[in-house]
């Protein structure tokens, strides 16, 4: 199979299967003797702050000499993104010869199940055999959506996950935060141990040691009152962390400096304080927090381009875009920038109304864009809600004519840039970002 046929394939599965369980994907490992049940799994489920988290363990644990596999989703550029060894992507004949495996088993699953395989079934078996091969000493799986039925949930882990929780995917996993924790809490597994993140309510807390309970696994809860941000500016995030594992560090440097980036690095630690109590690895603090300030990842308030200042994050649900706003607020109360042109699209099946009036009215001017995909928002949607009733605001189609006006209005006003909203929005301006750099 070559690599335009590989990806064909991929991309004409169906986005979700008719059937919710985790049966295709237990019967098709199977067909590859379980191998996926020989790694050494750190499994990452929540609503927000999971690329983050992931990105900080795979940094700490290559740092300690430990060959990483890191799976994650979605891509921004090209679906190679989402599997990496020691940070190095996937290469095209890697990706047609791995999906080539699957698709030759795919007869088989239809012939038992009496369904096919969806796409993230397929990207999902792809990583597995991957890192099999790759005979990687942990594998870093970011959940896809929810968790209990999550592709990647087939999965025997060493440690997992539980970052925020908030409303997003609501159709598919619940109109409560209660409902939506209880998929999430899917992921616990028997004696397993289970890192948790700050939460933003006491129920969702509940439902995660209620589920930890029941699988006897000890729930490690990281409490905001054990962060400490000590300093905050474009570029830089300082922090002190009094981990659930008695373990206390002071002077913590991240360069990805979103204020909800404190919560992401202090479950990364509480991750590896556990893996080192459990004796899978030894790292030092030294060694530890280097590969914190290190850490870098697409679309989390990323700088892009300068003069004008551009930022892009990929902030796209409520609870997202909510601790976007928290650290936009602190950048304009505390004048480290003058203002914002927030450059903003999103998809359909997101409900974060509230917060984006909140977005609006903080930023000096608004530009709505659309995106190229049957589940974008349209612009005449947000031409109905905003076009009375903010002053400052256009609605322009085409992300190439979108990049030039908001530059345009930038370097007038000495604004800074924020392109946010959706993922998909963040990769297409990184993209014709870099290019603007390699065409100069």
């Amino acid at each position: 199979m070559q690599i335009e046929a590989a990806k064909q394939y991929i991309w004409n599965r169906p986005k979700i299967s008719r059937t919710v369980g985790l049966h295709r994907m237990e019967y098709l490992m199977s067909l590859f003797d379980d191998v996926h049940k020989e790694l050494k799994g750190i499994h990452v489920a929540g609503t927000n702050g999971k690329g983050s988290v992931c990105t900080y363990i795979n940094y700490i644990l290559r740092s300690g000499d430990y060959k990483v596999g890191l799976y994650t989703s979605p891509h921004l550029i090209r679906v190679n993104e989402r599997f990496k060894v020691n940070d190095r992507m996937m290469e095209d004949e890697e990706l047609a010869y791995f999906t080539s495996m699957v698709a030759e088993k795919e007869p088989l699953v239809i012939e038992k199940t009496g369904e096919g395989l969806s796409e993230f079934e397929v990207l999902t078996a792809i990583a597995f055999l991957y890192f099999h091969r790759q005979e990687c000493d942990f594998v870093i799986l970011e959940v896809g959506l929810g968790g209990r039925f999550d592709a990647t949930n087939i999965c025997n882990p060493i440690v997992s996950v539980i970052t925020s929780i908030g409303l997003d995917h609501e159709f598919i996993l619940g109109d409560t935060v209660t409902k939506i924790a209880f998929e999430k809490s899917g992921i616990i597994k028997d004696e397993v141990p289970v890192i948790v993140a700050p939460q933003r309510t006491s129920d969702i807390e509940e439902v995660i040691f209620e589920s930890a309970f029941n699988h006897r696994a000890t729930a490690y809860m990281i409490t905001v009152d054990s962060i400490n941000i000590t300093g905050l500016e474009l570029g830089k995030l300082t922090m002190d962390f009094k981990s659930p594992f008695r373990r206390q560090y002071y002077g913590i440097e991240t360069k990805m400096f979103g204020i909800y980036q404190a919560e992401n690095v202090a479950t990364a630690i509480s991750v590896v304080n556990c893996l080192e109590d459990k004796a899978y690895v030894k790292i030092s603090e030294s060694t530890m927090m280097s590969a914190i300030a290190e850490a870098r990842i697409f679309a989390r308030m990323e700088i892009v381009g300068q003069d004008p200042l551009a930022i892009i994050d990929g902030a796209h649900n409520s609870v997202g875009l909510e601790l976007l706003y928290d650290t936009l607020y602190y950048f304009k109360q505390s004048a480290k920038i003058k203002g914002f042109i927030l450059v903003f699209a999103m998809m359909k099946d997101k409900t974060a109304q509230e917060i984006l009036d909140r977005l609006v009215d903080l930023s000096e001017y608004t530009i709505f864009t659309h995106l190229d995909s049957q589940r974008a928002m349209e612009l005449g949607e947000f031409e109905n809600r905003y076009r009375h009733r903010v002053e400052k605001v256009e609605f322009v189609e085409g992300l190439d004519l979108v990049i030039e006006r908001a530059q345009e209005i930038a370097e007038s006003e000495k604004l800074c840039i924020l392109y946010t909203g959706s993922l998909y929005l963040a990769g297409e301006i990184k993209e014709r970002y870099q290019g603007r750099i390699s065409q100069k």
